[in-house]
């Protein structure tokens, strides 16, 4: 299952659509970047936030790697930087032996990182990151896990709600390849929204034509055209 979670299909563009970034930003986290140093005479690299197992496609991100950009996203709007989370992730990785973010056990509360463990009893236990082991108490989940289904043996993200309060639409890898689509029924957002605009705004014949409803064309379109706006 993660080597399906992990297939690169995700053009640097669209991952930026899907997450809501700038393609610059998503490039940025996904593949590293060159940062001129204080003396303006040589440029360092900064590493990826994003530790791809796919890196022999640089242009494309697994599902994976974009559960990790919407991680990456909520950490720093809740003023966490990026130095802090390149650290954290190489912590979370010595306790948990993973390199995503998009995991179940990752909690954040105010400026602080947490990662759940278990200890000696198999009981959960909230470690404090960067922080020499400190134990937290707080369990506050971003919203974006709220949206998002996680394995209950890997604990990685299986698939995304990308629509808040909305379950219509989803992004699994296991259905119509990964691509916006209607839950059930494999049928991408994007055919939705071409037959609507081909049939000049006529849902009934979406509708009956793909054998959905209408709050799920509906769905389908809004999602559709939220996509095609993001920056």
């Amino acid at each position: 299952m993660e080597e399906l979670l992990d297939i690169p299909r995700y053009s640097v563009p669209f991952a930026a659509r899907l997450v809501g970034l700038s393609s610059r930003r998503v490039s940025r986290w996904l593949m590293g970047y060159h940062r001129k140093s204080s003396d303006s005479t040589r440029k360092n690299f900064v590493p990826p936030l994003v530790q791809r197992q796919a890196s022999a496609m640089d242009g494309y991100a697994s599902f994976l790697d974009l559960i990790d950009l919407l991680y990456i996203k909520a950490f720093l709007n809740n003023s966490l930087s990026i130095k802090f989370l390149h650290g954290a992730l190489s912590e979370a990785r010595e306790l948990l032996n993973t390199n995503h973010f998009a995991h179940k056990r990752f909690y954040i509360d105010g400026k602080r990182l947490y990662l759940e463990i278990k200890d000696d009893d198999k009981h959960p236990l909230l470690v404090q990151l960067l922080s020499k082991g400190q134990q937290g108490f707080g369990k506050i989940i971003p919203q974006i896990a709220q949206q998002i289904v996680f394995d209950e043996i890997s604990g990685y993200a299986l698939k995304w709600y990308p629509s808040i309060n909305d379950r219509s639409i989803v992004i699994n890898p296991s259905q119509s390849f990964g691509l916006p689509s209607i839950e059930k029924r494999g049928i991408t957002t994007k055919s939705v929204y071409t037959l609507y605009r081909a049939e000049k705004n006529n849902i009934n014949i979406v509708c009956s034509w793909f054998e959905i409803t209408k709050a799920e064309a509906e769905s389908a379109i809004r999602y559709q055209l939220s996509i095609s706006k993001a920056a």
